[in-house]
């Protein structure tokens, strides 16, 4: 991996982790297949790949920065060395530069939070075209990320198209996001999971008060085998978008 200066973008990741696992040279019935292991090597991958760029460009920028930012505790630090061997004066530097390296620490954890829900929403649309399903990405009109096979299809007859929101963890206003998704008033609305720590509130407040389909991963599936409206990710890609591709086909919407 050459020396980068920046941390690479969640869609460049994205497709170095694809590139190195070879996914693009499978069919789309192997893909759909395998959807649910496709998407957890390539977010295993992405994370590994992700902390390996962070490491690297944090390692040298952070330390840099906070020489340039405290030089009285650079100072201090080096005369104790001098005075008392390189340990003592170790210790005096990263105590007082202790309240710093927390706050970039911080600071680094909440970029890593905010690039997850990205992450996804790239790694899903991958899949998604490797696995021969069209779509379009975030209309502004609608709290969703995906609408299958399309835009113009769903206002022409919404009743047999797909409408995907992503929630990377449904830790965070899932409640707002399953509202504004019954307000659609569309048969076919998936909220999409990677969420592993799902609980029974959850899956009731979303499958069974608002009649939404959650998507989740196949070992999660399981869990909640008796409800019909959780699905897992082999399900919803070798029943429920194929049904549906059949029928916007026969309606001439894709």
């Amino acid at each position: 991996m050459a020396e980068v200066q920046k941390v690479p973008s969640s869609e460049q990741i994205m497709r170095e982790a694809a590139a190195e696992l070879g996914y693009d040279r499978m069919s789309h019935e192997e893909v759909r297949e395998s959807f649910d292991c496709i998407m957890s090597r390539i977010e295993s991958r992405m994370f590994v790949l992700y902390e390996r760029y962070e490491e690297q460009v944090n390692a040298a920028k952070i330390p840099r920065r906070l020489f340039d930012e405290t030089p009285d505790a650079l100072r201090i630090a080096e005369d104790t060395g001098r005075r008392r061997g390189f340990r003592e004066g170790a210790l005096v530097l990263f105590s007082r530069l202790y309240p710093a390296l927390r706050r970039e620490f911080a600071s680094v954890a909440q970029s890593r939070r905010s690039r997850g829900g990205k992450s996804f929403e790239h790694q899903f649309a991958y899949v998604l075209r490797l696995a021969g399903f069209p779509f379009e990405e975030q209309n502004r009109n609608y709290r969703t990320d995906f609408i299958m096979p399309s835009h113009a299809a769903f206002e022409k007859n919404s009743t047999i198209c797909a409408v995907a929101s992503l929630k990377r963890t449904l830790r965070e206003r899932w409640q707002q996001v399953v509202a504004e998704l019954v307000s659609l008033q569309a048969p076919n609305v998936f909220l999409v999971t990677a969420d592993r720590k799902i609980t029974k509130g959850q899956v009731r407040g979303i499958c069974d008060d608002h009649k939404l389909h959650l998507v989740v991963w196949d070992e999660i599936k399981v869990k909640y085998s008796h409800n019909p409206r959780v699905l897992s990710f082999t399900q919803f890609a070798n029943e429920r978008l194929p049904n549906l591709q059949s029928q916007w086909s026969v309606s001439g919407l894709s």
